[in-house]
């Protein structure tokens, strides 16, 4: 049922993506078997002072009361756990120390031997060696917990890739850079700016941020665990009063609401929900957790006002089928799904039908069909509809719904059974996923590139990284020039760069606003020179033995004198490879040949004159002819006549160099060779 695919409302969203962010800061699996020396004792008198020192002497920081649990710090001159002072950790985080007599020490649990234990009890089940460290400090705190690997099948990049394509994980534009794709469909390289793939700002998430929220080592905190927990009910731990709880602060904690449309019904949400649980075999804490985040904690959300001038009258909680499509909003086509019927006992013209109704539906539709966590519910990564018939888009939805849905069970609960299912994927990273955290433009990509004088291969492209090119021995350095689309973003490796003889490896960094480097890479290589040959001249050698810089009207004559040439002979052919005329003008395509006195090397130079493309040495309406249909045709020109079209040597042959052109044929710009 692809209904359900779709992403969180806007509201609460700033409280969702607080959570997301807190999430993102802490410490997950960094908790390393050798290190880990934590230890528990209870405090055992009505009061107890926590001091910044072991002594009467030293400041009281907090206050601890009977029966709190204690994280003990041992201290390696007292390997019996047994010193007159503690040093312990709170459970609101203060550190200090309390007097040792007043705990309890039976209660000190030393880890060595039962971490080793428990970690060989875990793998034996199935799971991989990294899960223990986490799972073994919920064990601590819950020992009645029961963690049950989901052995998916399913290789990790595949799984990463497939919740990656076809904006199947959204996150809110408002989240760090690194948390969004950038690939060209979801990201526009050129404006900066990302593709909104759902109303209210949702554009694709990243690979990096679904990794993080994917990987289920990172979700085993003691609230977040619950996105793990079997969602069916179950009375001994779903409790009335756990269900206030979560409903505390929202709209649903109001005990009676009233029907606008059936003035004589009066129900009470949580009784409701607790009810619709039972009923259905649905946990009810996961039942609130879902509405909260579906239509906000001020219950703002636009599927439940029934006030909507199309479906005046329907309700619909659970948000079943508010995907927005055909002409209609998301809102809209909830509240169409929401007035047919007759399944799931709809219409659902009252809230006490949508609440119930929709609690059918989640149930038969997700727990019942192998969805029967949070987690799958978001991911799913069973059954035959693998990765379609998931919930929401949000990337961190499961884990948001697991730290609300925490909210129902105090610490007295938690100290039942209850049993988690942990998935578990094959070729895994040994390491935990990190949360991305970098922020600012990711654009790093240049807008231009190129080399005064010479043309690189293959021209330019933003999205190609390696060029190269060859230059003479005459050539002892370049000029690099490059933008970039993002003015924020910076360069380096431009400007001049001398080169050794040989095959010289540049590299031009682009850093984005984000700290990313993108690196272009020019392989230049540098002829070796011919003994006895030299030139004294201002015109340019290119590379690939390319002569330019030479004025238009030049004639063959003073383009051999301005070579100034020693130790070869010089002569110019044309195009046809006829020897060229002394008073004719140099045109592109001739050839300046030499020949080196005392050797049979011949070295052969070929003429451009940028917008002499026609090779007659003059710049005129036929050139204008020839590159409109180059540029039209893509066709027309070749080798150095095509060359002689790229008029502002960008590496490209566009309409740019047309504008150049027939600037230089009206007087009004001419070209700088």
């Amino acid at each position: 049922m692809r209904q359900w695919i779709k992403k969180r409302k806007k509201t609460a969203l700033s409280l969702l993506l607080a959570a997301a962010l807190f999430v993102c800061l802490l410490p997950a699996g960094t908790v390393r078997a050798e290190e880990m020396v934590i230890r528990e004792v209870a405090v055992s008198t009505s009061s107890l002072n926590v001091r910044s020192g072991p002594g009467t002497q030293y400041q009281t920081l907090v206050q601890v009361s009977c029966g709190t649990i204690l994280q003990y710090i041992p201290d390696p001159a007292n390997p019996d756990g047994n010193p007159t002072w503690y040093h312990v950790v709170t459970p609101n985080g203060t550190e200090g120390y309390v007097y040792g007599s007043y705990t309890n020490r039976n209660t000190l649990i030393y880890l060595d031997t039962e971490y080793n234990d428990y970690c060989a009890m875990l793998m034996e089940k199935g799971f991989p060696e990294s899960y223990c460290d986490q799972l073994f400090l919920l064990h601590l705190y819950y020992p009645n917990w029961i963690f049950t690997p989901f052995q998916t099948g399913l290789k990790w990049d595949d799984v990463i890739e497939e919740e990656y394509k076809d904006g199947k994980s959204l996150i809110n534009s408002e989240a760090p850079s690194s948390w969004k794709a950038t690939d060209p469909q979801y990201y526009n390289w050129y404006s900066d700016m990302w593709y909104s793939l759902d109303s209210g700002g949702w554009v694709a998430a990243s690979r990096e941020i679904i990794r993080y929220y994917m990987d289920p080592r990172n979700c085993l905190g003691k609230d977040s665990v619950f996105q793990f927990q079997l969602q069916s009910f179950d009375e001994k731990t779903q409790m009335i009063t756990g269900l206030r709880k979560i409903c505390e602060g929202s709209f649903l904690e109001y005990e009676t609401y009233y029907e606008p449309y059936r003035v004589e019904e009066t129900i009470d949400y949580i009784q409701t929900l607790y009810d619709a649980g039972r009923t259905y075999g649905v946990n009810p804490y996961n039942l609130a957790s879902i509405i909260i985040l579906e239509q906000g904690y001020d219950g703002s959300g636009g599927c439940i006002s029934g006030t909507n001038s199309l479906f005046r009258g329907y309700f619909n909680f659970f948000d079943v089928g508010a995907v927005a499509y055909g002409g209609y909003s998301a809102v809209e086509n909830g509240l169409r799904y929401a007035m047919g019927g007759p399944s799931y006992g709809r219409p659902w013209n009252t809230r006490y039908k949508s609440i119930m109704g929709g609690t059918e539906n989640y149930a038969e539709n997700y727990v019942q069909s192998g969805q029967n966590t949070l987690y799958l519910k978001r991911f799913n990564v069973q059954g035959e509809d693998k990765f379609f018939h998931q919930y929401a888009t949000c990337i961190y939805s499961a884990n948001s719904e697991a730290v609300v849905m925490a909210e129902g069970y105090s610490e007295e609960m938690r100290r039942v059974p209850m049993e988690f299912s942990i998935p578990v994927y094959e070729d895994m990273p040994e390491e935990i996923c990190k949360c991305p955290y970098k922020d600012g433009s990711p654009n790093n990509k240049l807008s231009s590139l190129s080399v005064q004088g010479q043309s690189l291969t293959p021209y330019f492209d933003t999205d190609t990284l390696e060029y190269s090119l060859v230059v003479p021995y005459e050539v002892s350095a370049i000029v690099i020039s490059a933008s970039a689309y993002d003015s924020d973003a910076t360069i380096s490796g431009t400007g001049t760069v001398s080169l050794n003889v040989g095959v010289n490896e540049l590299k031009v960094d682009v850093t984005a606003e984000n700290g990313n480097i993108r690196t272009y890479t020019l392989t230049v290589a540098r002829q070796p020179g011919v003994a006895g040959v030299q030139f004294d001249t201002d015109y340019r050698i290119e590379d690939n033995k390319i002569i330019s810089a030479v004025p238009v009207g030049t004639t063959v004559a003073e383009l051999v004198e301005g070579l100034g040439v020693t130790g070869a002979s010089v002569s110019v052919e044309t195009a046809q490879q006829e020897p060229a005329a002394q008073d004719s003008a140099a045109a592109t395509g001739m050839v300046v040949v030499l020949d080196e006195e005392g050797s049979e090397e011949q070295r052969r130079y070929n003429v451009v004159i940028y917008g002499d493309v026609n090779g007659d040495g003059s710049i005129n309406g036929l050139d204008r002819f020839r590159l409109k249909y180059q540029v039209l045709l893509g066709n027309a020109l070749y080798g150095v006549y095509l060359r002689a079209a790229d008029v502002n040597r960008d590496g490209r042959v566009d309409g740019l160099d047309r504008f150049r052109l027939k600037n230089h044929v009206l007087d009004v710009q001419y070209i700088e060779q």
